[in-house]
């Protein structure tokens, strides 16, 4: 709940205050890169807007890959037969949701179709580690399980 609520904290943002906290941040991590400074005004200003852009992206994701691993992870605690499906089809349409909610409640804002492809392919991530790990536990435990038969064989 928390990851959803801070996603749509982020949507319910006008575009001012999204773009001020990205910049402020973006500003922030350029601070340490020693070289920057020494640009000239146009490549300090073509490297900030690169910067800026992979900054928001790379939000897009991160947040999404943290509704994704939550989500899964809810759904697995319930040991739903087809758990992995719950939380890949509630992160696509939360995403559908968080960009709706931007473009009818924010000017300024729009429903885009590359930010909901950012959105999802977080979320995916999320969903996948979680896999991983099921599958990886499911392996394990397969492993000691022949161990044991084997070994009370010998």
């Amino acid at each position: 709940m928390l990851c959803a609520a801070v996603i749509l904290g982020f949507s319910f943002q006008t575009a001012e205050q999204s773009a001020d906290i990205s910049g402020t941040l973006t500003s922030s991590l350029l601070a340490w890169i020693p070289f920057f400074k020494n640009l000239s005004a146009s490549m300090q200003q073509a490297v900030q807007d690169v910067v800026h852009t992979c900054l928001r992206a790379a939000a897009h994701v991160v947040t999404f890959a943290s509704l994704g691993f939550c989500a899964a992870m809810l759904a697995r605690s319930y040991w739903l037969r087809r758990w992995i499906a719950v939380p890949f089809f509630g992160c696509f349409v939360f995403a559908i949701l968080d960009e709706t909610v931007q473009l009818v409640l924010n000017a300024g804002r729009a429903f885009e179709g590359v930010d909901l492809l950012k959105d999802w392919a977080g979320s995916l991530m999320g969903i996948l580690l979680v896999a991983s790990g099921v599958w990886i536990r499911n392996r394990k435990k397969r492993e000691d399980k022949d161990d044991g038969i084997s070994c009370a064989g010998t």
